[in-house]
């Protein structure tokens, strides 16, 4: 996985990314997400906590926090499983010609 808190993707336990570098970048954009609220959000799905994103960045705690509320007024979310939700439903929709692993099992 890249350094760049910007380029993080969902890990799938150990297994690779759930998001290829390509599709990563699709769906960030789709979202309308600033640079910096990428690296947040990279960071949060990577599992850091709020002291620990903010150290990383060089930020307050205070602003992280701004940052973090920002981003789920932005995606009309109440919580970080909101943005993971998000994350998902836009990959889905933006995801007509994805490889089969992507894509739900028909029942």
């Amino acid at each position: 996985m890249n350094d760049d808190p910007a380029s993080a993707r969902v890990a799938d336990n150990g297994n690779g990314d759930i998001f290829s570098d390509e599709e990563w970048a699709q769906v960030l954009e789709t979202l309308g997400l600033t640079p910096q609220q990428r690296r947040i959000v990279g960071l949060l799905l990577e599992g850091e906590g709020d002291k620990e994103i903010a150290r990383k960045l060089g930020i307050a705690f205070s602003t992280l926090r701004t940052h973090i509320n920002r981003i789920f007024e932005h995606l009309g979310v109440h919580d970080r499983a909101g943005i993971v939700r998000q994350l998902f439903a836009e990959f889905r929709r933006g995801c007509g010609d994805c490889p089969r692993r992507h894509r739900r099992p028909r029942q």
